[in-house]
């Protein structure tokens, strides 16, 4: 069955059709207009995680987006780090961006994306669920067009939500190559909410792709089981059971500056009274950020290590 979409198209049933949903961070800015252009001329959807402040500033490229059927999440007030605010900042952090939405576009985002994927357990409280993503460009990083196409298409599987970010010219360039390769692969191009139709989304929650919805008794439930003083991780084991089967596993050993090394995760939960240090490689090299106890933190990890 197929339900009303975007700009008057008809949205698949992701149940049952390969869907992907791309997904744009930190606007609006000077490249979102020229990103709309592309994506009404393609018409293809897609979901903007915008910032409060940045809304103010340019409410046009919002009003336009929600005429055309794109999707709004909410990405804060400032971009702010939550995990580095207090309960009651990043509360407000968040409301400042859903009042900036309202009042540029008329509706109120109910889906977060917390800037640099950190958040804390008192996120879990709500009052939105967190929707994250599976398929990193790393667009921010490399800024090259033909790399962004490389890896949206070489980590992309049916129900996968796309991280790029309308911020770079180099981004939006990549955007027709990326929908023509992705179409050409028997994807259909979905907005975030399109992609999670029929499934339940709880307040507090964070969701990758449309799989880890699907699934009761995924390991991202709004309310994860503390345990105290150990720093606990989830992760996708490589071979059966299925690549999409998540785990979770913790240590006890926190031992200050012992590197732990752990299979390819991605979310980390600092549960000691200490800072860690996560780290991208097994051996703890290649730095990535300080979780604060209580801190969890979304992406790719290979080690980690309490100071």
């Amino acid at each position: 069955m197929r339900r009303p979409g975007p700009a008057g198209s008809a949205a698949p049933d992701c149940a049952r059709e390969r869907c992907v949903a791309l997904t744009f961070d930190d606007g609006p800015s000077p490249q979102t207009p020229q990103l709309l252009d592309i994506l009404a001329r393609h018409r293809a959807p897609a979901t903007f995680f915008v910032v409060g402040d940045a809304v103010a500033a340019a409410p046009a490229p919002v009003r336009r987006a929600v005429a055309e059927g794109h999707a709004i999440g909410n990405h804060t007030g400032s971009h702010a780090r939550l995990s580095a605010l207090t309960p009651e900042a990043a509360r407000a952090e968040i409301e400042r961006d859903a009042d900036a939405v309202l009042g540029a576009a008329g509706v109120r985002p109910t889906l977060l994306r917390p800037p640099f994927g950190a958040f804390t357990t008192a996120l879990r409280a709500g009052p939105y669920p967190m929707v994250l993503w599976d398929t990193d460009t790393l667009d921010w990083q490399h800024r090259d067009a033909r790399r962004t196409v490389r890896e949206a298409m070489a980590h992309v599987r049916p129900g996968s939500i796309v991280l790029m970010h309308d911020t770079l010219a180099e981004t939006v360039d990549a955007v027709p190559e990326l929908i023509r390769r992705l179409r050409a692969a028997g994807y259909h191009l979905v907005t975030v909410p399109q992609l999670f139709d029929g499934l339940p989304l709880f307040a507090g929650a964070d969701y990758r792709n449309r799989d880890n919805a699907a699934r009761p008794g995924h390991a991202a439930l709004p309310h994860p089981v503390p345990r105290p003083g150990a720093v606990t991780w989830r992760y996708r084991p490589p071979y059966p059971p299925p690549a999409d089967h998540d785990r979770e596993a913790f240590t006890l050993d926190t031992r200050p500056d012992v590197c732990h090394a752990t299979p390819p995760s991605f979310a980390l939960r600092n549960e000691t009274a200490r800072p860690v240090e996560m780290f991208r490689d097994p051996q703890c090299r290649v730095p990535a950020v300080v979780l604060r106890p209580g801190d969890e933190q979304y992406g790719a990890t290979g080690g980690f290590r309490v100071r």
